[in-house]
């Protein structure tokens, strides 16, 4: 079946959403920290809270809800919508439908580097017909670069009106990109386990780092199962990090289970992520599964 369609209405949503993104952070941060510094209002202000999970949720991340939920049922009525910041009317209304194609979608991926005025921050997202990935795409606001895929014929990146084909390298050396914010000493242990120096390990912050596998840029990024992910953390990455030639899986190797995400109370996912360029993998998930204690 042809997917063209949700790819095209997915990549108009998430940059539409990514302009609403890129105007709140304007607005809040000062001229000179912005990336958009020429239309910097920078007032400082800013509409904050803390949810339950402790992560923050800004005014920006609600208004790119509204903006894609609003877009998305425009163009697919009856397609099941899932996002980071839903209510739980949404979630119910979700949960209810009976339509199997689906869009996992997180409005704001990275709040905290938005909020902090540094790193990557962004919004992405995923089409899925029975649970399965088809479709992705992410748009990185800091770096205004579109990244997109479609199962079966490709993935590509798009700056500026050019696009170009993604792909990941073919380096057999460990290059490491990992989170900043779930740093940790388990951490630490597994990348010491796998070998890596630590001019072999990159920091950042938000999810865009599965984005550097899938451009060749690293070609190992590791999520533990202590660092549960949701499933908008996670299914918009599937279809661009393979289909550019890489693997992605949770951190034993193990296909992810999206209805499992999606029917779970919180909608995450607590067995990890490992994606790679594939030629690493097998000898990463072996590794892994020896440090962990698993057969």
């Amino acid at each position: 079946m042809n997917y063209k369609k949700e790819l095209e209405g997915l990549k108009e949503a998430v940059v539409g959403a990514a302009e609403i993104v890129g105007i709140e952070y304007n607005r809040i941060h000062p001229v000179g920290r912005s990336p958009f510094s020429m239309h910097a209002t920078g007032t400082g202000e800013i509409d904050l809270r803390i949810k339950s999970d402790d992560t923050p949720v800004t005014s920006a991340d609600i208004a790119s809800k509204d903006f894609l939920r609003k877009r998305l049922r425009e163009r697919f009525c009856g397609y099941r919508i899932v996002t980071e910041e839903d209510d739980e009317a949404e979630i119910e209304l979700a949960r209810e439908g009976r339509s199997s194609r689906m869009f996992v979608v997180d409005p704001l991926e990275g709040t905290k580097p938005f909020l902090y005025g540094e790193g990557d921050f962004g919004v992405s997202g995923e089409f899925l017909e029975n649970f399965i990935p088809i479709a992705g795409a992410v748009y990185n606001v800091a770096r205004q670069e579109l990244y997109f895929a479609l199962r079966g014929k490709g993935a590509w990146k798009e700056v500026n009106g050019v696009t170009q084909r993604l792909r990941v390298n073919s380096k057999n050396k460990l290059e490491a990109v990992v989170s900043t914010s779930r740093a940790s000493e388990e951490l630490q242990g597994l990348l010491d386990t796998l070998g890596l120096t630590r001019e072999q390990t990159r920091q950042m912050r938000s999810s865009l780092k599965a984005i550097e596998v899938a451009s060749g840029a690293a070609n190992l990024y590791p999520v533990l199962p202590s660092s549960p992910t949701g499933m908008w953390d996670v299914a918009p990455y599937h279809t661009i990090v393979t289909e550019a030639g890489g693997r992605f899986t949770n951190i034993l190797g193990n296909a992810f289970n999206y209805r499992e995400m999606f029917v779970a109370v919180d909608r995450k996912n607590y067995a990890g992520i490992l994606a790679t360029n594939g030629i690493v993998h097998r000898s990463c998930v072996r590794k892994v599964r020896a440090a962990l204690k698993v057969i």
